[in-house]
């Protein structure tokens, strides 16, 4: 898909267009459309751009200065010399036995969930991996998976279930839990499928992923587990499980589970093919032909499959639980049920955080699991928050929870409880003074002069925020198109490869991949005014705006890329003359034509 300019791109789609990885994921990505078998992506996953491009998503990590073993921090890392950290991360990714810290993160049913803390340099080399895998695997992915892929998130999950709900007549739903799931993968397992489902066959770099996920608290990692807070463990806890999902799209009918809900269900005619061994065909088919047996969603390792009888999603329970006995996994069947309509009509589901009513007459209520606990939860640490001060950690929480939970249908309470927290609190001896302005809103300012933001007071209109981002759970059913890397405008993405064959700066990467980035910026070639599309490729170059001589440096900030004809009007032009900067760039132009 084209565009114009990047006002409209994410944060990860500007820095790939930014250190020219573009060209590697479209490439990658329509390959793979067309079911290419990989030989060779492990050039792409060392290229200077892609592991530039590695360390700036890396950037946005929230964790990014959470130290590993090693004590090093990301702010410390890439203060590094960029060729010393490529030669870094080539080299790790021939290395086995990676030491990670584990910190034990409390969940809300009083246990633990432990997180494995790999070195920075570990997660650089993961995150180049995953820039070229999530290319290669996005194409065969369900687009009924919603965990830990781009463009997809809790709520497009939540709505697609509600959605599929109100459809199905009298829908029942098995609530499926695996136990300890990241911790009993086999990694050897995940290898296969990649290899199996996906078509990668490149032995290098499945020789790589295995030596980059080998990693344990004592380096005697025994290829069982993949560790949670690893850059690319989730990436391949949906290879596993995208196994299943492809034998259920079978059992359904089709041929390839990207492609569910998108062709005729043709279950009857090729049933005995579909299963294997298998010669179920229930009475409820016969008279149902169009249906499919079961619907799966799943975001990560938790996940639904909604079916209309149950004869059909108890032969798909079995069928699952036979996979997870070949593939060493386990459900749990404390957490695992089946929900039905109860004594009243309604069917009550909890999943991911959210609570979901349907009654008879298809009436969705979405609302906040274990509301009340977690309404005291967050009023808790709302009021924390005031007490110490932080009127800015205030508020971004505050705009946090109601962002997450804005299509439930009780908001409202949670709005109603911060007006009260905030209207007593003017009376109270918090870290923040607070006052009314107006019914709804509030000025919140620090008590404490070094963490008053800015010198202003926050501004907290509750019930803005609640018509801000209240919102319907069909505003997320809207259908677009799967993500895919997005190609540079008007043909640039082919010129910005004949400029990057003629450039004489291969020795520092860091100034060929900024050669994109200066081309999306300007547009045009800022002394000619033309566009940059329309000039020789052989001819263009990269001119410091103060010179290495005086102190200038090779930042982003401080490149141009000329026309060699503009370039030599700047080094040849006086400069001694005392006019003005437009009469300046006159004469440049001037002179650069008359050259």
């Amino acid at each position: 898909m084209k565009v114009d300019s990047t006002a409209d791109l994410n944060a990860k789609d500007r820095y790939a267009i930014y250190y020219g990885s573009t060209d590697i994921q479209m490439d990658i990505y329509n390959r793979s459309k067309d079911m290419y078998k990989w030989n060779n992506l492990n050039r792409k996953v060392c290229h200077p751009n892609n592991i530039m491009f590695a360390i700036k998503r890396l950037s946005n990590n929230s964790g990014r200065n959470t130290p590993g073993p090693d004590g090093w921090k990301y702010v410390d890392f890439v203060k590094k010399p960029i060729n010393e950290i490529q030669d870094e991360v080539f080299a790790l990714l021939n290395t086995r036995e990676h030491l990670i810290r584990q910190v034990e993160i409390p969940k809300a049913n009083g246990k633990t969930r432990t997180l494995g803390i790999a070195n920075i340099n570990v997660r650089i080399a993961q995150q180049c991996i995953l820039n070229i895998l999530e290319c290669v695997l996005e194409p065969y992915f369900s687009p009924r998976s919603y965990g830990f892929r781009r463009d997809k998130s809790t709520k497009t999950c939540v709505s697609s279930i509600v959605a599929c709900l109100k459809q199905y007549k009298n829908p029942i739903i098995y609530d499926c839990d695996l136990k300890g799931y990241f911790d009993t993968i086999e990694l050897d397992r995940c290898i296969y499928f990649l290899r199996k489902n996906h078509n990668i066959y490149d032995s290098t770099l499945l020789r790589w992923i295995r030596n980059i996920m080998h990693c344990s608290i004592d380096g005697r990692y025994t290829g069982i587990g993949l560790a949670q807070g690893s850059i690319l463990g989730p990436v391949l806890a949906n290879v596993m499980l995208h196994d299943w999902e492809e034998k259920l799209a079978r059992i359904n009918g089709y041929s390839q589970a990207n492609k569910i809900g998108k062709e005729k269900n043709t279950f009857l005619d090729n049933a005995s093919r579909s299963l294997n061994k298998g010669t179920y065909e229930s009475h409820y088919k016969k008279r149902r032909k169009k249906n499919r047996i079961g619907t799966m969603f799943r975001y990560a390792d938790d996940f639904v499959i909604i079916s209309n009888n149950e004869i059909d999603l108890q032969q798909i329970i079995c069928r699952f639980k036979q996979w997870c006995k070949k593939n060493k996994l386990e459900v749990n069947e404390e957490k695992s049920k089946i929900v039905r309509c109860d004594d009243k009509g309604l069917i009550r589901l909890d999943f991911l955080g959210y609570g979901i009513k349907v009654n008879a007459n298809k009436q969705i209520i979405i609302h906040i699991k274990n509301e009340t606990k977690k309404i005291r939860e967050i009023k808790k640490h709302l009021r924390k928050c005031l007490r110490l001060g932080r009127s800015d950690l205030f508020m971004s929480s505050l705009l946090g929870y109601i962002n997450y939970y804005d299509i439930n249908t009780n908001v409202r309470k949670l709005c109603q409880i911060v007006n009260n927290t905030l209207y007593y609190g003017q009376v109270r001896s918090y870290g923040c003074n607070i006052k009314k302005i107006e019914p709804g809103t509030f000025e919140i300012m620090s008590s404490i002069p070094h963490l008053q933001y800015r010198g202003k007071p926050q501004v907290c209109n509750v019930w803005n925020f609640r018509n801000m981002t209240s919102k319907s759970y069909k505003e997320y059913l809207v259908k677009k198109s799967d993500w895919e890397p997005k190609e540079m405008y008007g043909g640039v993405y082919s010129w910005v490869q004949e400029v990057l064959k003629h450039q004489v700066h291969e020795q520092d990467a860091r100034l060929t991949c900024f050669i994109p980035g200066m081309v999306m910026m300007r547009k045009t070639e800022p002394i000619l005014g033309v566009p940059y599309n329309t000039l020789d490729p052989s001819t263009m170059e990269i001119h410091h705006k103060i010179p290495i001589k005086y102190g200038g440096t090779n930042e982003f900030s401080n490149l141009v890329l000329l026309d060699r004809r503009s370039h030599l009007a700047i080094h040849h032009i006086n400069r001694t003359i005392n006019t003005t900067r437009t009469k300046i760039l006159q004469g440049y132009r001037k002179l650069a034509k008359a050259i």
